[in-house]
């Protein structure tokens, strides 16, 4: 990582150093985030170095100001990057012991429904929340998406041994529901950024 910081931070010196990054990130990075990143780092940079190059009368004042402005961007891509990196290191694909297949988490529908905001996020908070909640008065563990880790989460619907998959709770979720839901769990459960793939 610091040797693409400094790549970084080099490339806004040379005019061709920011297709240098874009490269870079294209062989290190697949993922269409990040490349879309290196690509607005090159746009946003050029015009950037562009408006600030020196032009005459104020060349002084515009390079001392220079560099307060390249470090906050700078800093500023890095965290964008960052991100993006955590993002991609999910689970790209989960075996469903229950159904006996592999479900794609990385692109199409279960990429969108395996996340916070869609359906498996969705059932997690309007359907378990409303008993696995802090201080609550039916006796039920507080669960949130790292109580447990992407394992464990798998052995939950295999076995439901759980005491509200046993009493019926779970009846009022569909199968595809639950399947939606444990995809969820799987991708976002505790540390699931190193689990690999289980098909």
């Amino acid at each position: 990582m610091l040797i693409i910081a400094i790549i970084i931070y080099y490339s806004h010196i040379s005019p061709h150093g920011t297709e240098v990054v874009v490269q870079l990130f294209n062989r290190i990075a697949p993922g269409m985030l990040l490349r879309l990143l290196a690509r607005t780092h090159l746009y946003f940079f050029s015009s950037f170095l562009a408006s600030t190059s020196p032009s005459g009368t104020n060349a002084a004042e515009e390079k001392e100001n220079f560099m307060p402005r390249s470090a906050f961007i700078f800093t500023v891509f890095l965290l964008a990057v960052s991100f993006a990196l955590q993002a991609e290191a999910r689970p790209k694909s989960r075996y469903d012991d229950t159904t006996k297949t592999c479900r794609i988490l990385e692109y199409g529908p279960l990429e969108w429904d395996s996340r916070p905001w869609g359906e498996g996020g969705k059932v997690f908070r309007e359907v378990c929340k409303g008993c696995h909640t802090r201080n609550n008065d039916k006796g039920a563990p507080f669960l949130y998406a790292e109580s447990k880790n992407p394992a464990a989460w798998n052995r939950v619907f295999a076995q439901k041994y759980p005491k509200c998959a046993q009493n019926g709770s779970w009846d009022k979720i569909t199968l595809d529901q639950q399947l939606k839901l444990n995809d969820y769990l799987y991708r976002f459960g505790l540390n699931s950024e190193d689990f690999n793939d289980s098909c």
